[in-house]
């Protein structure tokens, strides 16, 4: 009754201290120190409580212990290589093991188990003789003499009962009877003991490792390793690798919260050293494994180094991580060189040798490490290639393309034509507009990979749509010409290609592009039209106009699509000359009951008369379609860039604003900006005209406007042009 009234009394302290912490708030650091405190002093405190265990007898508690053993044993396995390379760890485990253990002073089945994780950076012992040490903690390990130190360390707790007490502790606790205690935490064993408990098995462990001819010194060098990983004075972490190193530190801080300080154990040892307790020789024993350990902590910090800098971070902040980087990759090679000098047949170090080598730049020293590891082990010597490849990536997401095409270089260099390397050195060459290289990249790719060729042509048709979406005309036409290398007659792919031409004045070009659609999809009215301005922007002559009113007279086509085709021709012939179409077009469209046109199409032609430079008719056609249809945008925007050139000014602003929302390259904004300018309203002319531009710099080119435009609107966007480029020299 009284353990229990010690224990009501440790959980009210408790509660007493979680109320008080809510009517007096404090500053606390946020993480998991507070919770694995509370954890640790828990046990701590559990194991202070007034109880009297009898002792178990050997059989009993081997018997617990072997239970406990087979369920912790499963925590944790390892499958492939790693397997046979845990199992040979565990095999020189057993090995100092039953070395040490053979001075023990119970005489008991002692078995030593390795845990194969880098985070477990611990050790524990059961009742009864199992021993665990993690993959943790022997990386930390120099010698031979600190494993025999750990595992003295783990096998005194044994020896004196600590494991024992602390499995009736937790029976005594839970209520039940020892047989009956089932599924026991790891942590319990974990936790660690009283300080005092923990001194006894530092002294003692000691004194098992000296006796098996193990120098006391390798205990020091244990505690000394883990004042380097968690020093006592708290130190700031910089970079997230360091935030995430500091959290693991905390854990394994927290658990050994009932240990006493580094600085005292190593007292203690030095003065049994000093007293003649312990012999005094520093010889140590090599470490015969400690290859694996560096090469573990090699590829630690190799993956530190791939923990990118935050996109969001500021320039300096960014290329501080960027020099943490350099550094995790520095210590990944150094790492690598170290474990290769105690065994230099390792397939895994050579490879994390070679990908550091890669990444700080040494790319004669990765050709040669890859070269070393491709005869006996292939699948090693790729894993370089892939990691060349995946800095490519990296380089390209972070909009570095010159480095991404020189890294893809490089990996090719290691396995030439490799289809995958292939796609990303053509995604840097487009982004760093090195076509001619990109296109052979895209012909090799496509005669050898055309599975990957797809996937390139892909990646290329949302390029070349993103491009001309941020006005990169003559890169976005490169990349769609590209695109329709690998894969001829893409509808996406040609769509681009024909605005971007249209847009640098290539207006030959366009048309070429815009035919080849048409002979794709023949019902697109749209691509009609764009399809004879481009003609008629193009060095127009009688026999062009000629050919495609033939052409448009043989298809098979709807009735709308063929009335559209009649005015496209029309238009044309009007341009070179002959409105005698056109005239036929406009009186059939006021015969009485007959076959009547659409009113937006006699919009089309009313703009295809202002395009021929017939004003007077233009505006009769066009007031015509209007006045039946006055919602159309189209038709308003093309009324008002007649009234412009007529000098109807404040008409045409009120007609160019009306019709603000057509979206097509015959811009009413720009029209309103030249008619503010003819009215001499500057600054809103000019405001108008930098809308347009912004998002429409071919306004800006002389070709493509003359070539659109009257000769008039011409003259006045480059007035607006040189008006802009003056005031915006003078805010500089």
């Amino acid at each position: 009754m009284k353990h229990w009234a010690a224990f009501v009394g440790i959980v009210a302290a408790l509660a007493a201290a979680l109320v008080w912490s809510e009517v007096r708030k404090v500053e606390a650091r946020v993480g998991p120190e507070p919770i694995l405190n509370l954890i640790a002093d828990s046990e701590h405190e559990l194991t202070r409580l007034p109880v009297a265990f009898a002792p178990l007898s050997d059989a009993e508690e081997i018997k617990i212990g072997r239970r406990l053993e087979a369920d912790y044993a499963g925590l944790w396995r390892s499958e492939g290589e790693e397997e046979a390379q845990d199992r040979a760890i565990e095999e020189y485990l057993q090995q100092v093991g039953a070395k040490v253990a053979a001075h023990a002073h119970r005489k008991l089945p002692y078995r030593f188990h390795y845990v194969p994780s880098m985070d477990f950076i611990n050790a524990f012992a059961l009742p009864g003789g199992p021993v665990f040490v993690g993959g943790g903690l022997m990386a930390l390990m120099d010698s031979e003499d600190e494993l025999a130190a750990v595992i003295g360390h783990e096998i005194e707790h044994i020896d004196h009962y600590h494991c024992a007490e602390r499995v009736q502790i937790e029976a005594a606790l839970r209520g039940v009877p020892l047989g009956g205690l089932i599924a026991v935490p790891v942590g319990v064993f974990v936790a660690g003991y009283s300080k005092t408990q923990e001194l006894e098995a530092d002294a003692e462990g000691a004194r098992l490792a000296a006796a098996s001819a193990y120098s006391a010194h390798g205990a020091i060098d244990m505690f000394q390793a883990f004042e380097r990983l968690y020093p006592t004075q708290n130190v700031r972490s910089n970079t997230p690798p360091e935030e995430v190193s500091k959290v693991a530190l905390e854990t394994l801080q927290g658990y050994f919260r009932s240990h006493p300080l580094n600085a005292e154990r190593i007292d203690q040892i030095q003065k049994m050293i000093a007293a003649g307790e312990l012999p005094a020789v520093r010889q140590t024993t090599p470490f015969p494994l400690a290859y694996i350990f560096i090469t573990e902590r090699a590829w630690r910090s190799l993956q530190a180094a791939r923990v990118r800098p935050y996109a969001f971070l500021k320039a300096k902040e960014k290329q501080k991580r960027e020099a943490e980087r350099v550094k995790q990759y520095e210590e990944a090679r150094k790492l690598a060189v170290q474990s290769l000098e105690l065994k230099p047949d390792q397939p895994r170090a050579m490879e994390i040798l070679a990908v550091a080598q890669f990444a700080l730049g040494d790319h004669p020293g990765a050709i040669s490490s890859y070269n070393k590891l491709l005869p006996d082990y292939p699948t090693f010597a790729d894993g370089v290639r892939q990691y060349a490849d995946a800095m490519a990536e990296e380089a390209l997401e972070t909009q570095q393309y010159e480095n991404a095409a020189k890294l893809a270089k490089q990996s090719l260099e290691l396995q030439p034509d490799q289809p995958e390397t292939l796609k990303l050195l053509a995604e840097a060459q487009f982004w760093t507009s090195d076509f001619a290289g990109a296109a052979e990249t895209c012909r090799r790719l496509k005669n050898m990979y055309p599975e990957t060729a797809e996937r390139l042509r892909v990646y290329a048709d949302g390029l070349a749509a993103s491009m001309w979406a941020q006005h990169k005309y003559d890169a976005a036409a490169r990349v769609a010409a590209l695109s329709l290398d690998l894969s001829p007659n893409q509808q996406g792919a040609l769509a681009t290609l024909a605005k971007a031409q249209f847009a640098l004045a290539n207006f030959s070009a366009a048309a070429a592009a815009y035919r080849q659609l048409l002979d794709l999809h023949l019902s697109n009215a749209d691509v009609v039209r764009r399809y004879a301005d481009s003609l008629s922007a193009a060095d127009l002559t009688p026999r062009a106009a000629q050919d495609f009113q033939a052409w448009s007279a043989s298809i098979q086509v709807s009735p709308a699509l063929e009335t559209d085709l009649r005015i496209e021709a029309a238009g044309l012939m009007a341009m070179t000359g002959n409105d005698a179409p056109a005239k036929a077009i406009v009186a059939e469209s006021q015969e009485p009951g007959g076959f009547r046109i659409a009113p937006e199409a006699l919009g089309r032609l009313g703009w295809w008369y202002y395009r021929a430079g017939n004003y007077e008719m233009s505006h009769t056609v066009v007031g015509r379609a209007l006045a039946a249809r006055p919602g159309n945008f189209a038709t308003q925007t093309a009324l008002a860039w007649n009234e412009l050139e007529q000098h109807q000014f404040d008409i045409a602003i009120r007609h160019f604003t009306a019709s603000a929302r057509n979206t097509s390259w015959n811009s009413p904004i720009m029209g309103r900006a030249l008619a503010h300018w003819q009215a001499h309203q500057i600054d809103d002319a000019l405001a108008d005209f930098e809308s347009v531009t912004k998002n429409a710099p071919e306004w800006r080119n002389p070709s493509w406007v003359r070539a659109l435009f009257p000769a008039s609107v011409a003259e006045g966007v480059g007035a607006l042009d040189s008006e802009c480029q003056k005031r915006l020299a003078v805010r500089r």
